[in-house]
């Protein structure tokens, strides 16, 4: 998940409803990547969270 905002308590509902989706679905939960900070075109790019999405992605 990418936005804007760096404060925690702002991904909560995000993450929480992922996680019960992933639940309810039964399905194995591999990992959760926050990027935050980022609200303009290009800000993340070569940001080091790519590689640890890029690690995430692998170990599926």
């Amino acid at each position: 998940m990418e936005t804007a905002t760096r404060e925690e308590a702002h991904y909560q509902g995000a993450v929480g409803s992922y996680r019960q989706y992933s639940s309810y679905q039964g399905w194995k939960d591999r990992g959760i990547i926050l990027a935050k900070g980022f609200s303009g075109k290009g800000e993340i790019d070569g940001h080091p969270v790519l590689e640890e999405c890029m690690r995430l992605g692998k170990a599926i």
